[in-house]
């Protein structure tokens, strides 16, 4: 049973951090902040987003 109780709270807790940082970067976008749109990358990684497709 706390087992069970701790993958719970870690999942919620883990739900909370990916909801702030949904958040976080969204107000980023909006402010046209590229330091901290540029801040959730990482330099080792080629990141490219493709065009909508409708």
């Amino acid at each position: 049973m706390a087992t069970q109780m701790t993958t719970e709270s870690t999942n919620t807790h883990d739900q909370a951090e990916i909801r702030q940082l949904i958040v976080d970067r969204q107000s980023a976008i909006c402010a046209k902040d590229v330091d901290r749109i540029m801040a959730y990358y990482t330099t080792d990684v080629i990141y490219f987003e493709s065009p909508a497709t409708f």
